[in-house]
């Protein structure tokens, strides 16, 4: 009696994508971990950057900040085509789009949008993400792929839960920043007052005839 053929496995067993699961969560964790406690914003920004394309596979992850009617370029990694500081007017590429609504973008294939703004010539996909504090989009995280359609919905939604405390750190490390400036610049003030106040003090005492001037 012939023996009925097994089926072809397309897929690995459940036990393989749990773990694959957990491993994800686990590299969310300890990279959020990581991002809340940096508070210099260059090392926080390429921090996150590096790391997200290295642990997703991603050929370019970025972060652009809003700055006025402007985007600012501010952390960059694996793209050849913009260099880190780069700025161009907050209406162009789909980073607009996701600015103007408030919410991620998934373009699955690239060369079908009109908005796009290419970086890499090989990218296929990408995924968009507003940075939002307090109700108010301070940026965008971005992260392409080689491969067309490259980002399973549920790496998205990890993503967009890594892009909550990016957003945070990045708030709070600017917040940081803005606070040393003005120490700094409180401590320079208080400097050149002290100066002008000892430049008004006469260097030597007056000289009075009949009069002798001693100093405490």
């Amino acid at each position: 009696m012939a023996s009925t053929p097994r089926p072809f496995a397309l897929a690995p067993p459940p036990a393989i994508f749990q773990q694959r699961r957990v491993d994800v969560l686990l590299s969310l964790q300890q990279a959020a971990q990581q991002i809340a406690s940096i508070l210099e914003l260059d090392e926080l920004l390429d921090t996150i950057v590096h790391r997200i394309a290295v642990d997703f596979g991603c050929i370019e992850s970025s972060i652009l900040l809003v700055d006025g009617d402007e985007f600012h370029l501010a952390a960059v990694h694996g793209c050849t085509q913009s260099n880190k500081g780069e700025r161009w007017p907050v209406t162009e590429g789909l980073s607009a789009q996701v600015v103007a609504t408030g919410k991620s973008y998934y373009a699955p294939d690239v060369t079908q949008e009109l908005l796009y703004r290419a970086c890499e010539p090989h990218t296929r996909s990408e995924v968009i993400i507003p940075l939002t504090v307090r109700d108010q989009i301070i940026g965008v995280f971005g992260a392409s792929h080689h491969d067309v359609d490259a980002f399973p919905r549920a790496q998205i939604e990890i993503l967009k839960a890594l892009a909550g405390h990016i957003a945070v750190a990045v708030d709070n490390a600017q917040r940081f920043q803005d606070e040393r400036r003005q120490m700094q610049r409180l401590h320079e003030e208080q400097g050149e007052a002290r100066r002008i106040q000892q430049n008004l003090l006469p260097r030597t005492a007056p000289s009075l005839p009949g009069f002798q001037l001693e100093a405490e």
